[in-house]
């Protein structure tokens, strides 16, 4: 099951997300840049939040539509993101490295839905990276290119993913509560270590980043929570793909539209068959009105016959909030039939330039995508030199093995404005193989050589960074702008460093020294690269129950605790443990001191 099946719970609302803009420009990490440009942001702790989210619409098990509070309490539920119940954080997003901006992850987030009665559920989100982002606003007839006579579109125009699970202590679920949607889907939902499991899809699009706009450092939700299952895949739960007609090479008209892949299944208990478009329609302006398609006809072309018509699709505006673009279609059982060895089509009657059929299923109905896409790595830290992930392949729907290849993506940015590989290029090694389950693969990402300070890489950056592709046939010339978000894996392989056991505080200095320059938000409350302060903090001790210094305490905090540091998580492990080596050091030799352990 997932958030495609019923029941199903949809909510729109507002997001907030603060991040630091100054370490978002790769020239910033010259040692010779002391005063780097602020850009649009560069007080951003990192916070994230969802605001005045409620639910909109659900789906019961029947797959009657409820939008009003009478057909079911759920619905006018607000849910929110409290801060950690164990730190009182918030949730932070964090980059995996300024030459990989498109992976965004939101660490420590929470999730709470409560309906008007008094029932509270609450949940923590498996960290969930950003996918599938795409320009979704309609380019007008001034802007070619990008707003501003060719510079590059801000993030408002943007549109992209995030798809998890969320777990849910089954004592923190009431199992009776008075509203038959939400007993319903309790009682769907997968269970694992004393948790249920919720599949959640949101999507982002509209975010402010000029701080002219009253809506600064805020965007646009839309999301769905169904059922999971501990057993399937926690990014890509859908079992069929629509993609997205190609974009021309050359520049086209003005007035071409673009569009983004959508996941889709049949759901043949209901007759039904469910798209999800809520990342794949662009629209006119910011936040506005879907852009004109005429009329979105689900069909199929067998090969030995004509067209068939299965029937429209709803694109609109309102399917995007009131359902997060998740639209269903009446479907026969034998157009079901006929869907198990023909592709899927979208077809619009009136979309502009361009051919009318904006979305297709793989001729073949091949589908696979990875499920865990973002690693970090060093090749000497035990813990950290391998990693495995797994791939989930499906043709018509049915799980099935394919034979795939490996290619290293041209991902590292040059003078001329486009991608060169990363150096060395033999920095890892990847090896896929058959799980024992139809359908699924898994993928080993060894660590086999050390980065070192490659030349493409300026100095206060800290190892390589790879993307890796996973195709059936490698494309003439493969670099991360013409190849599939969901068939990508990014890894950060940090330097070789040797630890030190006593380093002297000239160490920590360097350490802490791109840091202070890069986060003015953190240099203000605390300067790192001050001894007697760094060694204050090291040793003062947080709030009760806690008993380490503050700064061991946030050094060793778990990888995805919105507390840890640092926040942006690319200081490598063992320059970790330099730093953790002097802390101890510090406390150690103070009067009746004893010093903390990591754990």
């Amino acid at each position: 099951m997932s958030y495609l099946d019923v029941p199903r719970i949809h909510f729109a609302g507002r997001f907030f997300t603060d991040p630091s803009t100054i370490n978002n420009d790769r020239t910033h990490y010259d040692p010779a840049i002391t005063d780097p440009s602020p850009w649009w942001n560069p007080n951003g702790n990192h916070n994230t939040e969802f605001r005045h989210c409620r639910v909109t619409t659900a789906y019961d098990l029947k797959g009657n539509v409820l939008q009003l509070p009478s057909d079911d309490p759920v619905i006018g539920a607000a849910i929110s993101t409290p801060f950690d119940p164990t730190t009182s954080a918030m949730a932070k997003i964090v980059d995996l490295d300024v030459d990989q901006q498109g992976v965004s992850t939101f660490y420590g987030l929470n999730l709470r839905l409560k309906p008007a009665d008094g029932v509270e559920i609450n949940g923590s989100v498996e960290p969930p990276s950003l996918n599938s982002l795409w320009r979704n606003v309609m380019p007008s007839m001034d802007w070619q290119g990008g707003e501003g006579g060719g510079d590059p579109p801000n993030d408002v125009y943007f549109s992209g993913s995030f798809q998890t699970i969320v777990t849910v202590p089954e004592a923190q679920w009431p199992a009776t509560p008075s509203s038959p949607l939400l007993t319903a889907l309790r009682q769907a939902c997968g269970a694992a270590n004393g948790n249920l499991i919720l599949s959640f899809k949101f999507v982002l699009d509209a975010y402010f980043d000029d701080n002219l706009e009253a809506g600064f450092k805020t965007g646009r939700i839309v999301g769905t929570l169904g059922a999971g299952q501990a057993a399937e895949p926690v990014q890509c739960p859908a079992a069929r793909w629509l993609n997205a007609r190609p974009f021309p090479t050359q520049t086209p008209n003005w007035n071409y539209l673009a569009f983004n892949g959508a996941p889709f299944q049949i759901d043949a208990a209901r007759n039904k068959l469910v798209v999800d478009l809520g990342n794949s329609i662009p629209v006119m302006d910011v936040a506005s009105s879907s852009a004109h398609l005429g009329q979105l006809t689900a069909a199929i072309d067998p090969a030995d016959g004509p067209r068939i018509v299965i029937g429209s699709l709803d694109y609109s505006q309102y399917c995007h909030m009131a359902t997060a673009g998740i639209t269903e279609v009446d479907i026969t059982p034998a157009q079901q039939s006929l869907l198990t060895n023909n592709p899927l089509k979208l077809v619009a009657s009136d979309a502009g330039p361009g051919p009318a059929e904006l979305f297709s299923e793989d001729a073949a109905g091949l589908y696979f995508a990875v499920d865990q896409r973002v690693f970090r790595m060093a090749l000497d830290t035990t813990g950290y030199q391998t990693m495995t992930t797994n791939v989930y392949a499906t043709r018509f729907g049915v799980p099935t093995d394919v034979p795939l290849q490996f290619v290293l993506l041209a991902s590292i940015p040059n003078s001329s404005g486009g991608f060169d590989l990363p150096q060395p290029t033999d920095g890892l090694t990847f090896t896929i193989a058959p799980s024992g389950t139809p359908g699924k693969m898994v993928v080993t990402l060894n660590a086999n050589k050390d980065p070192g300070q490659p030349p493409d890489r300026p100095a206060q950056l800290d190892g390589q960074v790879y993307q890796i592709g996973l195709t059936t046939a490698p494309p003439p010339q493969p670099n991360i702008s013409n190849f599939p978000q969901e068939r990508t894996i990014s890894v950060h392989l940090y330097a070789n460093y040797a630890v030190q056991t006593e380093p002297g505080f000239e160490v920590i200095r360097d350490l802490m020294a791109p840091y202070m320059k890069l986060y003015p938000a953190m240099r203000e409350s605390v300067e790192l690269r001050d001894k007697a302060t760094f060694r204050f903090y090291s040793n003062m001790p947080p709030p009760a129950p806690l008993a380490k210094g503050i700064m061991f305490q946030l050094l060793t905090a778990p990888f995805n605790s919105p507390q840890f540091m640092p926040i942006t998580r690319d200081l490598s492990p063992n320059k970790t443990q330099t730093i953790l080596n002097y802390m101890q050091n510090v406390m150690n030799r103070l009067p009746g001191a004893t010093a903390p352990t990591a754990s």
